[in-house]
């Protein structure tokens, strides 16, 4: 969702670049996981606001520039039980990673392991016997998601 930059001033605040859309809407969220190199855990925002390029947040616990400091380079990822429910047919993108894809004639494509974001519509990367990008258009591509049983089935020529 996030990573976290250099500290910003000397009071514990840091310095956030979004990977969101709008990136001003991870401000909506006080709860992340952060994962670093040598660090994880949970970390609660005390406070947040938009400066300029970047996002501001000062987090419960880190109130200097040296605790700032140790938290750099940390990926946040939103805590699961924080998102709200899909609603039916709508999926989060963390949960189609992973999923076995397979074409109307059951030949199988691969995993998807990325969603891509383009201007016409998202893609699926699928990493098989070779890289695929297919879109993700529903009802014309996608036909059929199974989280339950960790598919997707594609109208899509496996030659392509």
């Amino acid at each position: 969702m996030g990573t976290i930059g250099a500290p910003w001033g000397l009071k514990g605040w840091v310095k956030v670049w979004s990977a969101t859309s709008p990136s001003e809407s991870l401000l909506e969220h006080r709860q992340f996981h952060g994962e670093a190199q040598n660090w994880s855990g949970e970390l609660t925002v005390s406070e947040s606001k938009p400066q300029g390029r970047f996002l501001a947040f000062k987090f419960s616990g880190c109130d200097n520039r040296e605790a700032a400091e140790r938290l750099k380079g940390a990926e946040l990822q939103l805590l699961r039980a924080s998102l709200p429910a899909p609603e039916p047919g709508e999926y989060y993108w963390h949960d189609l990673i992973g999923l076995d894809v397979t074409t109307r004639e059951g030949v199988a494509l691969g995993q998807i392991v990325e969603m891509m974001e383009t201007g016409a519509n998202d893609v699926m990367v699928i990493q098989g016997d070779r890289r695929r990008w297919v879109p993700y258009l529903e009802p014309e591509v996608v036909i059929e998601i199974d989280l339950v049983k960790n598919s997707c089935l594609v109208d899509w020529d496996a030659e392509f």
